[in-house]
């Protein structure tokens, strides 16, 4: 699932990507769902154009601008499958991500597990994904943490994998997020709250 706002050129440069990587899996049986959240740019005219490529792309416009919450809570709505991943136009994964990523999922308490970024700041890479978080007073502070372990505080909605059953059990991303920014953490805190797990694979 992903979210799109004016984002055509990433969705042209990284959507391909997603899909080569995808299609290796289970033979091809997968679907890709974005949900463009009334672009102002050409998105949904390069959207049509992948649709006729892609048979396993389906894609959704609001009529008015959204948030990031809503707009992801709507792809979700139309997804079919029980494990739910969620990429940001500007995310394309490296090959061989899935595996190492899905086989957490064995676990049936396990709720989301997170992705290792690679992120480019300036010329060098950075690696992220991992969050660790504490209490003071009486507000959630975050920072990012080390990727040589597995524990996390959040999965980050822009490169995560969640289990379906459970996100609408827990309700999903909470719109009053919008238009972006602290859903995620707020989701992952709601699924530890309730016994569920959250873990980060730096293998992915």
């Amino acid at each position: 699932v992903i979210a799109n706002y004016n984002g055509k050129s990433l969705l042209k440069k990284n959507l391909p990507k997603v899909f080569e990587e995808l299609k290796k899996y289970r033979d091809g049986k997968f679907e890709v769902i974005v949900v463009d959240d009334a672009s102002t740019d050409e998105s949904v005219a390069a959207l049509e154009d992948f649709e006729r490529k892609y048979k396993n792309l389906k894609f959704f416009v609001n009529k008015k601008n959204l948030g990031f919450s809503s707009t992801v809570n709507k792809g979700v709505a139309a997804a079919k499958e029980d494990i739910l991943l969620l990429l940001n136009t500007d995310v394309y994964p490296q090959e061989g991500f899935l595996e190492p990523l899905l086989k957490n999922f064995d676990d049936p308490l396990v709720f989301a597990v997170g992705c290792m970024d690679k992120s480019m700041e300036g010329e060098k890479i950075v690696l992220r994904g991992r969050g660790l978080g504490s209490w003071q007073r009486g507000f959630l502070v975050h920072r990012r943490g080390e990727v040589d372990k597995t524990s996390t505080l959040w999965v980050s909605g822009g490169s995560g994998a969640f289990r379906r059953s459970l996100w609408d059990k827990l309700g999903g991303l909470n719109e009053l997020y919008n238009p972006f920014y602290w859903e995620d953490i707020d989701l992952s805190y709601r699924a530890k709250k309730s016994g569920y797990k959250v873990l980060f694979e730096p293998g992915s």
